[in-house]
């Protein structure tokens, strides 16, 4: 947690935590976070609210909240192979999905070697019942929709839930009342060992831009890497609207290189990309970013990139936001990052387990 802000402290931060179901919610205060001081809270559940054994949420709250920036992670560091884990997204309230309206989360996966598990978090504190539409690549929908009620305040996991052929969710508030909820999924790579998982968001939501805009997706490629590992870039893109939509697809590579393709889908479609640097732009051992330009239309998007080590076809690697082309720093402006690590040389020659 990093308030960037100069010469302002913030004194009213407090942290509540509650458990999958409800239950009951602890709570604690952070005295003060002074001006452009970060603070790392490190297996939070356990050394702040004294819970082990659980699954929850965690609700951040200050007047200050919006000037706030947050990191979050959860992983699993008893494989001896190494610790697998995901950044996962904090949501703001305010972007929250009210009465009669939707987010899409594309990306999704389900079949002999993955799974996918969602989480709905409600925001309002007053309960919130939601549905969830599975579609498959080619716009229909896959399966029976599903009915969810969630508690105030409460995060609902829901494991196993994307049936085969599913690659994207419409998750609608169909309500005329108060509640609001935001969701996101977690594919799972069961061929990892470990269980490497990552985040599917709804990015335009989740950064508050329109989805006719341009966005970024910030790294993209296909290289080779030490040990032995092959890194690349998959992405979905779904055309989130009724009507055939397109737009144009760049990849700049890190020597500014460009290549472009034309995207275009009907209504609800879906295209899923592997390898997106090496099979659609046919380029190789080469790195850089992705810009979608919509043309018509408007658009979901997530993108991963991972790796494979050796001839093994278990991956390991992370979610990569899709943002706001617009959202570009300017000259003069400053961005801050708050909690980085690095491993030396010599630990990633020896590809020593739970270090990054």
């Amino acid at each position: 947690l990093l308030n960037p802000v100069t010469n302002h402290k913030v004194d009213d931060l407090r942290l509540y935590y509650t458990a999958v179901g409800g239950g009951g919610s602890k709570t604690t205060a952070v005295p003060s976070v002074a001006s452009s001081v970060s603070i790392a809270f490190a297996d939070v559940v356990k050394n702040v609210f004294g819970t082990e054994g659980q699954v929850g949420s965690l609700q951040i709250r200050s007047r200050d909240a919006d000037k706030l920036a947050l990191s979050t992670n959860i992983f699993n560091s008893s494989n001896p192979a190494g610790t697998f884990g995901t950044a996962i997204p904090t949501f703001r309230s305010d972007r929250a999905v009210g009465a009669s309206d939707r987010l899409v989360l594309t990306g999704l996966r389900s079949d002999s070697t993955s799974h996918t598990n969602l989480f709905i978090q409600e925001t309002a504190g007053v309960g919130v019942t939601v549905q969830t539409e599975f579609v498959a690549a080619d716009g229909s929908t896959v399966g029976v929709p599903r009915t969810d009620t969630v508690a105030p305040f409460v995060l609902a996991q829901i494991n196993r839930v994307g049936p085969p052929g599913a690659v994207s969710a419409i998750i609608t508030n169909p309500s005329s009342g108060a509640g609001r909820f935001l969701a996101y999924a977690t594919p799972v790579d069961d061929a990892a060992g470990g269980g490497d998982n990552w985040s599917v968001v709804d990015w335009s939501r989740q950064f508050g831009y329109s989805p006719t805009e341009p966005f970024v997706i910030p790294v993209a490629g296909t290289l080779h890497g030490a040990n032995g590992t092959f890194f690349r870039t998959d992405i979905a893109i779904m055309n989130t609207g009724s009507s055939q939509a397109s737009g144009t697809l760049r990849f700049v590579a890190s020597n500014g290189s460009t290549a472009d393709r034309q995207i275009t889908l009907g209504s609800r479609q879906s295209n899923i990309i592997n390898d997106v640097v090496g099979t659609l732009f046919g380029l190789s051992n080469t790195a850089g970013y992705l810009l979608f330009t919509p043309v018509t239309g408007s658009f979901a998007a997530t993108s991963r990139t991972y790796a494979t080590v050796g001839d093994s076809s278990a991956t390991f690697g992370t979610g990569v936001p899709a943002l706001a082309a617009k959202a570009a720093l300017k000259v003069g402006s400053i961005l801050t990052f708050a909690a980085l690590e690095d491993a030396s040389l010599a630990t990633v020659v020896a590809g020593r387990p739970a270090t990054f």
